[in-house]
């Protein structure tokens, strides 16, 4: 492992984040051409000191892992100026929306493969940074043993229903979107409640209506282990983000029981709608996402239905089985170069 802790001359400043790649990248040549190494894993941007003919020269492969796609971000970021939903300082088109962008795409470009969160991901870096589909693979993340083997959820009945929210409040996760719907279901539900958790309190509050203040619970920190109690009592997720590589929160409320609702984000589609563990709505629909979630506390067989099919795919989302599937992937590589 080589991480920021493991840098020579830590300033602990923003210097390290121009640094790293120099350092990180240079040990993985060193590696490499040492033969002590059969893989080098590293995250977008760590490799683009490196050339793709240096790489191709060792034995050994070196793997560019993407944790959530930065250019198909940025990407979504620009249409949304366009739109007129963000204001840009001139700092994101000089660094996070510029020079980054490219350091990026090289680290990509270098690597003998390239790991993606998503097929949505993958597709758009194929498409637009011109990567080689051969050496493209989604590699997805896992759910952590604290949330594998949780107890099936209890029927939801007609009894008050609860729905989370998870995440910081930003416009990329959907928070406005999140707070409308929100403070829309609990007006027409008297009984319904809330738990917007990893948030600040005021930001939720000021957000939200007035009306249903008292039934939203805000949970601004908390640990991990502890979200299984955090969402007893709950029934569904919402998550509205605008762009998601694979959004954990949806694997660990599937594994806590709750039905998901969620725009086509990251890999939600193609976890929710083949298990039937949730639904897809459209981005930024208030009218529509909130009447999505009135149908479904109107209908409790088929909630629970969700719920319970995504309890049992849950079983089958554990770090294990990534692990399995990457060292599968990690030899493939291997073996192709090899030849």
């Amino acid at each position: 492992m080589f991480g920021f802790d493991q840098m020579r001359g830590r300033r602990d400043s923003k210097l390290d984040l121009l640094s790293f790649p120099f350092q990180a990248s240079a040990l993985a040549l060193r590696r490499l051409r040492a033969d002590d190494v059969d893989v080098v894993d590293a995250s977008t941007g760590d490799l683009w000191p490196t050339s793709r003919g240096m790489v191709r020269r060792c034995r050994g492969i070196a793997v560019t892992r993407s944790h959530g796609l930065e250019n198909h971000e940025a990407a979504a970021t620009m249409e949304a100026r366009d739109r007129g939903e963000l204001e840009l300082s001139r700092r994101y088109f000089v660094y996070y929306g510029g020079i980054r962008l490219k350091q990026v795409a090289r680290s990509l470009r270098v690597a003998d493969a390239d790991f993606f969160l998503s097929t949505n991901e993958r597709a758009w870096a194929v498409e637009h940074l011109a990567l080689d589909p051969r050496r493209s693979e989604v590699v997805r993340n896992g759910l952590a043993d604290s949330f594998i083997g949780l107890p099936p959820p209890r029927a939801y009945g007609k009894g008050p229903l609860g729905i989370a929210v998870i995440g910081p409040f930003i416009w990329r996760k959907g928070a406005e979107t999140a707070a409308a719907v929100l403070s829309r279901v609990l007006q027409r539900a008297p009984t319904a409640h809330a738990s917007w958790l990893g948030a600040p309190d005021e930001e939720v509050k000021a957000a939200v209506d007035p009306s249903v203040r008292e039934r939203v619970r805000v949970v601004s920190h908390y640990r991990n282990e502890d979200l299984p109690s955090l969402l007893e009592g709950h029934h569904a997720l919402l998550l509205l983000s605008r762009s998601e590589g694979y959004p954990g929160a949806v694997l660990e409320a599937m594994a806590c029981g709750l039905a998901v609702i969620s725009t086509d984000v990251g890999e939600c589609r193609a976890l929710l709608e083949p298990t039937g563990a949730g639904v897809i709505v459209p981005p930024a629909d208030v009218d529509a996402i909130a009447t999505t979630v009135g149908r479904l506390a109107g209908d409790p067989a088929r909630l629970d239905q969700m719920r319970r099919n995504g309890h049992r795919k849950a079983q089958d989302l554990g770090w294990s089985e990534v692990a399995a599937e990457t060292e599968r992937l990690y030899r493939r590589v291997i073996e192709e170069k090899s030849h």
